[in-house]
């Protein structure tokens, strides 16, 4: 309820007009009112609902009862009675921006902008429209459109304190931070109103943690949850702040609380998986990690490879999490391919291939398993095993420099020379600037016995490779070279 609740100025601002313009009322409609204007919502639809069952066709009661839904969140029930109080009366203007509002709370922007740009251009305007219109234009990223909104309803009612507030949000997101904030004093300046003020205070830490300014971010935070302790998302956005100045153990606390508050919503299980893996409670991070992709599938089935493990080489702590992830959810696809890969950079080539091989099982379609557990039985010696994972790969990536370059070397390993320098010049062909093309190249043609080619390739991997090649790889060309010309 808390998104409406902060806009119920707006919503019973259009409902007077509402009460205005559609048919007449009765004792139990007056009765629905008078509950609205007090906040009790329940009451209220109790009571339209028994005008209803006199009075079946009556509008108003019915764009009524559809507002007292819209609050309570039970948006089908709300659009349901908009939809019948227009039918009954096309020109019941309230219907169209309640059934507006409805839509917005079930995220059919499209729908919603509908509806508020008939009300905008047919009834007479008050700023609250605006202000809703203004809304879905930031909750869909057009934040011009937005801006041009929240203007329109300043100049109509100066003292609306919304105006300013998502005028702020839309700033934010415009990343025109100064104008965000200034909008967001504005707000405190206006009202003593405990949860706008939240709002308010929340949009200046999102703005500060935008900034990487993290401790005022955290300030901000601190501010909105003194007001309202309930708030889920200065929790979460407060969790995201502590985590940047890695402070886990605070942020895990935020998290969730987060959680708590907000227990289906995925990003609250996301970061404060993340959260447990930089502390390296593993277990933990999988449990919530797999929650989190219960609730939104769109997310890779597994961890993702944690930047700072990756950077460290700390291979032995990734592998160990997916080890916990797999126990906890081996359906997880991914997680075996992380966690071959991780084996890879520990060189446990047997680990990798039988995770590679597992992942195949799962998903087939997915070459890029061939890529690592053809390297895998290379480093083991087993040639044969790693040229038919790179020709199993190459028959859908052809063009692919790497995979031609790493089965070139498998048919070098094998002595099969020819073999090797048609898989290096193919690679070449593809891309000319790979330098480890020419260097296995010109090892390959000393074995057959060309050494002025063999020399001619040195000279183009050192030319080619001098800022990108391993210091390894130049030395060895460079003594080749010097060998060649002696």
């Amino acid at each position: 309820m808390k998104y409406l609740k902060n806009h119920i100025l707006i919503l019973t601002a259009i409902l007077c007009i509402v009460t205005i313009s559609c048919s007449s009322s009765n004792n139990l409609y007056d009765r629905g009112q008078f509950q609205v204007k007090h906040g009790e919502y329940e009451d209220a639809i109790r009571l339209y609902t028994k005008a209803l069952k006199k009075d079946p066709e009556n509008p108003n009661i019915l764009t009524a009862r559809g507002f007292a839904y819209t609050v309570v969140r039970e948006f089908d029930k709300a659009v349901e009675d908009c939809n019948r109080a227009i039918k009954l009366k096309p020109d019941c203007n309230g219907a169209y921006i309640n059934r507006g509002i409805a839509y917005a709370g079930k995220g059919e922007y499209d729908l919603a902008l509908d509806d508020y740009n008939t009300y905008i251009g047919t009834y007479c305007v008050v700023p609250g429209a605006f202000i809703n219109r203004g809304q879905v234009y930031n909750k869909t990223g057009n934040y011009d459109k937005a801006i041009e909104d929240f203007n329109q309803a300043i100049k109509l009612d100066s003292g609306n304190v919304l105006s300013y507030l998502h005028r702020g949000r839309a700033y934010n997101g415009k990343k025109e931070y100064d104008r965000a904030i200034a909008d967001f004093k504005k707000t405190l300046d206006m009202t003593t109103m405990g949860p706008i003020q939240a709002e308010a205070y929340r949009g200046k830490g999102i703005v500060y943690y935008r900034l990487g300014k993290y401790d005022m971010a955290i300030e901000e935070f601190d501010r909105a949850l003194k007001l309202v302790p309930r708030d889920a998302d200065s929790h979460f956005h407060r969790g995201e702040s502590y985590a940047m100045k890695g402070e886990y153990a605070k942020s895990i606390t935020d998290y969730s609380g987060f959680i708590k508050l907000k227990p289906d919503d995925y990003k609250g299980y996301f970061s404060r998986s993340n959260a447990y893996l930089k502390t390296g409670d593993f277990k933990k991070s999988a449990l919530d990690y797999k929650k989190a992709y219960e609730l939104n599938n769109k997310l890779d089935g597994s961890p993702g490879l944690d930047i700072d493990y990756v950077m460290g080489g700390k291979w032995d702590m990734l592998f160990q999490l997916y080890n916990e992830y797999i126990n906890i959810y081996p359906e997880a696809k991914e997680a075996y391919f992380n966690r071959g890969y991780a084996s890879m950079r520990l060189q446990k080539y047997e680990d990798t291939i039988a995770d590679m091989t597992r992942f195949m099982e799962i998903n087939p379609d997915d070459m890029r398993s061939f890529m690592l557990r053809g390297p895998s039985y290379q480093s083991l010696g087993e040639y044969d095993k790693a040229i038919a994972d790179y020709t199993t790969y190459l028959e859908t990536s052809p063009e692919d420099h790497i995979a031609l370059v790493y089965r070139g070397v498998s048919y070098y390993s094998k002595g099969e020379y020819g073999k090797a320098l048609a898989d290096f010049d193919e690679a070449i062909k593809y891309q000319p600037g790979y330098a480890s093309a020419y260097l296995s190249k010109g090892e390959t043609l000393e074995k057959m016995g060309e050494p002025e080619k063999a020399l001619e390739a040195y000279k183009l991997y050192l030319e080619i490779g001098k800022d990108t090649a391993s210091p390894a790889g130049i030395k060895r060309a460079e003594e080749r070279l010097k060998e060649l010309t002696q």
